[in-house]
């Protein structure tokens, strides 16, 4: 592949470059990180939703009835 790099707005002559083949690791600790950051910052829905709409039983139950079942794709941005 060939690259310019801008530097200071000001861009550099094109070279010639090759990615690196970087080595698959023995292990997979990714679900151990996930339940982690989950046992330490998750939150139960129905509490951040009451400390974002506040006492607001309307607003509340308005959101439990918007609540979609099952798995859907996100959007994407």
């Amino acid at each position: 592949m060939y690259l310019k790099i801008n530097i200071d707005g000001e861009n550099t002559e094109a070279f010639s470059a090759r990615t690196m083949n970087v080595p698959k690791l023995p292990y997979d600790h990714s679900k151990a990180i996930q339940e982690s950051s989950r046992q330490v910052y998750a939150r139960p829905r129905k509490d951040v939703e009451a400390k974002i709409f506040g006492s607001d039983a309307d607003t509340l139950q308005t959101m439990e009835n918007l609540k979609v079942e099952g798995d859907f794709f996100q959007p994407v941005i």
